[in-house]
């Protein structure tokens, strides 16, 4: 979750500044940026939901499916987080490289 907050709070920003002034804009992987700002744009509203899920669970769910399923949830959460980590590094890479141009 820290790693999250700082990406969000100091990384993110940066990065769409390098985006934008390499003129990388439109390209054939615009996907990469734009799956990235959802991640970190609605990312309050992924803990919540995690956060909903775990509280269903705590109140509905039967205390031999608990474990797994919260380990289920940080997993994916996890992943969700370290993908994201990583599209940002591409998407870096790939501004770079448009800047070396400039």
């Amino acid at each position: 979750m820290p790693v999250w907050l700082l990406a969000r709070t100091y990384l993110f920003p940066k990065l769409q500044l390098i985006w934008n002034e390499s003129g990388a804009t439109g390209s054939n992987i615009q996907w990469l940026m734009d799956s990235t700002s959802v991640v970190m744009t609605r990312g309050a509203l992924l803990v919540g939901a995690v956060f909903l899920v775990i509280a269903f669970v705590e109140i509905f769910g039967r205390s031999s499916l608990r474990r797994p399923i919260l380990a289920t949830i940080v997993f994916l959460f996890n992943t969700i987080i370290i993908l994201s980590l990583a599209a940002m590094c591409l998407a870096a890479l790939y501004a770079a490289h448009g800047l070396r141009g400039n």
